[in-house]
């Protein structure tokens, strides 16, 4: 099983990924939005563009460490309930082993080590190209990887849609 984070401008979206299917999800209350807030409160000089901006240059601060600490708990706790229902049919495949992250707040510099240190799970962005170009890859993919990967949940939804239709 794994661990999709869709870190988002104003949500977090969490899905538990196992044996081909979506087994659960749910919204944390955590953003982009809450960084870039953070930031430019503690920087009053400066405006929230500036802050985004900062925020996707710099990366972690101390600033954002309540928030994120606080991020990362509730994490733990979606993964804590997943992993204490592995008696359940659908959870057969252990416990959750990784965090794959997609959205624009994955592109946030360390924040894929914050969470790897916090929780204990390897946490890294995702590959928003796996199950569309072929392996191994001649080319550059059609769109930039920054743009890519905030639209990977799309990207996904997507080739879903197409895989249903090409059933019979």
């Amino acid at each position: 099983p794994i661990l999709l984070l869709d870190i988002g401008y104003t949500r977090t979206r969490l899905v538990i990924f196992s044996g081909h299917n979506v087994r659960f999800t749910s919204f944390v209350p955590f953003s982009i939005s809450d960084l870039v807030q953070l930031l430019a409160s503690e920087k009053s000089r400066i405006s929230t563009k500036e802050a985004e901006q900062d925020l996707f240059k710099d990366g972690i601060t101390s600033v954002l460490h309540p928030a994120l600490k606080d991020f990362s708990e509730q994490v733990e706790k979606y993964i804590s309930f997943y992993n204490s229902h592995l008696e359940h049919e659908h959870s057969k495949g252990g416990s959750i082993g990784r965090i794959v992250l997609a959205g624009g707040g994955s592109l946030i510099p360390k924040i894929d080590d914050y969470l790897t240190q916090h929780i204990g799970v390897p946490s890294s962005p995702g590959d928003p190209w796996t199950n569309i170009l072929p392996k191994p890859r001649e080319t550059t993919p059609p769109m930039r990887y920054r743009d890519a990967i905030r639209f990977a949940p799309v990207i996904g939804l997507a080739l879903r849609g197409a895989n249903l239709r090409t059933l019979p």
